[in-house]
């Protein structure tokens, strides 16, 4: 037995709506990021899942009011500061999404299987252009034998859950055409061409 993924392209339904809604949410918080910068001084940000980590200025700022961060140059508003509070209030009030959250509305999560002390999140790939995206299941060979043996465990009483089994149990949805990883690799790689051809 072994972790394989599986591939799932989606060109409309929930997903693709949900991902929209969610890139229109962050696109706004980044117009709200940039007019509190400018409000403090600051001349960008840093972000994880577009949620602001860190804001960098061309000089150091009042270290009273900001700490350094971990990555190198960025500074946050210290909260046991009045004016550093306020400022991360400000912050913590915009709201940002992670994309991958939209991950819900298709009944999957990201955090999807544990083997061998490893970790298998599920993926998902938005094409700039917001109308393709590709969702990486992590699966395991032999998936059909071991939900239909964990079917007659539960049945009998012998166990009550296995999280590894309930997500294999996940049946995409009929907008979610199933392809292969060379497919997925293809996509990426016919778009990085595009992109390198518009260069020239």
């Amino acid at each position: 037995m072994s972790v394989y993924r599986r591939y799932f392209k989606v060109t409309t339904g929930p997903l693709v709506d949900r991902v929209k809604e969610i890139r229109k949410i962050n696109k706004q918080a980044r117009e709200k990021y940039l007019e509190i910068l400018k409000s403090i001084g600051a001349r960008s940000y840093v972000s994880i899942d577009d949620k602001l980590s860190g804001v960098m200025f061309d000089y150091d700022p009042d270290k009273s009011v900001y700490r350094k961060c971990s990555f190198p140059g960025a500074w946050y508003p210290k909260k046991n500061s009045k004016v550093g509070k306020a400022i991360a209030n400000q912050l913590n009030s915009v709201k940002v999404e992670k994309e991958g959250d939209a991950l819900d509305v298709v009944g999957l999560t990201r955090f999807a299987i544990t083997y061998e002390g490893y970790v298998h999140f599920t993926t998902i790939t938005v094409m700039p252009s917001e109308e393709i995206i590709i969702v990486g299941v992590p699966w395991l060979h032999d998936a059909d034998i071991l939900v239909q043996e964990y079917k007659k465990a539960k049945k009998a009483g012998l166990i009550s859950c296995d999280s590894n089994i309930d997500h294999l149990m996940w049946e995409p949805t009929p907008e979610m055409t199933e392809i292969k990883e060379w497919e997925f690799k293809k996509i990426i790689s016919d778009y990085n061409e595009s992109f390198k051809g518009g260069e020239k």
